[in-house]
């Protein structure tokens, strides 16, 4: 990735991947949240923030002003993932990236509890994890703008009488059980 790309951070909490972008020499940055979350004053000085509402509101950018949009651990929090798509899809290039990190519910394990409780991993009543798709609606919300350049997914693990047992590091093996996937997706 280019050290001039533009990028726009959605949802950036603390600050701390606009501070590594920051410390790899990249300083064309952008970045949303609901609230003024940020811890680290390299961050602080460059008082770009625009507090907005990704459930609601629209992206105060112009159609196609960025090469790279990043949404990591954003998606499962929104009320309105249709807003949030387009407004994505309208600040992105053409054959802009977006990288998409969220839980991974399309593994093993998920579907079997999923079977036994009508639950999954990662929505219970202890977070704020509200918005899921499955496969083929994220298909239909996702690939109508978007190709899939790479999915990543987490190492996988198993808890067996409370006990976790990491499983090998396969690329296979993370896709069946991992619990959090990246996507890398291209805006066509």
């Amino acid at each position: 990735m280019p050290k001039a790309a533009k990028i726009l951070e959605l949802g950036c909490a603390s600050g701390e991947l606009l501070k590594d972008l920051l410390a790899a020499g990249y300083s064309n940055l952008d970045f949303v949240d609901i609230d003024d979350y940020l811890d680290y004053d390299e961050v602080k000085s460059l008082a770009k923030l625009k507090k907005i509402d990704l459930n609601k509101d629209s992206l105060p950018y112009t159609d196609n002003s960025f090469d790279i949009c990043l949404a990591i651990a954003i998606f499962e929090h929104l009320e309105n993932p249709w807003l949030f798509e387009r407004e994505v899809s309208r600040v992105l290039k053409k054959s802009g990236r977006l990288l998409l990190a969220l839980p991974h519910n399309f593994n093993i394990l998920d579907g079997m509890q999923f079977l036994f409780t009508g639950n999954l991993s990662g929505y219970g009543p202890d977070n704020n994890h509200i918005t899921l798709q499955t496969r083929d609606v994220f298909n239909k919300c996702w690939l109508k703008d978007f190709k899939i350049e790479k999915g990543i997914y987490s190492p996988g693990f198993v808890k067996i009488f409370g006990m976790k047992f990491s499983l090998p590091n396969h690329k296979f093996v993370n896709k069946l059980f991992g619990r959090k996937a990246l996507y890398i997706l291209e805006k066509r």
